[in-house]
């Protein structure tokens, strides 16, 4: 479900940014530095995305290995 926030969140800056360039379309000074906003914008939200993901990977790692320990510790429970 986060992935659909990120995108509606890329979508929201291009948008945003269709007045903003009509505006700027005089300065490049102004338009580069809005170019490379939007940029940044969208590069920040796929680095959270990635990183959300990687967390999410790890969480279900960690959630495999305690239920294999608790397989474990029943096992020799049993066993003793």
């Amino acid at each position: 479900m986060k992935g659909y926030g990120y995108l509606v969140s890329i979508l929201s800056v291009l948008l945003l940014a269709v007045p903003s360039l009509k505006g700027a379309k005089d300065s490049p000074i102004m338009a580069a530095c809005l170019v490379l906003g939007m940029a940044a914008s969208i590069v920040g939200m796929g680095i959270r995305w990635v990183a959300d993901l990687k967390q999410k990977a790890k969480v279900s790692e960690a959630r495999s290995a305690a239920r294999g320990s608790q397989s474990q510790a029943q096992e020799q429970r049993q066993a003793a």
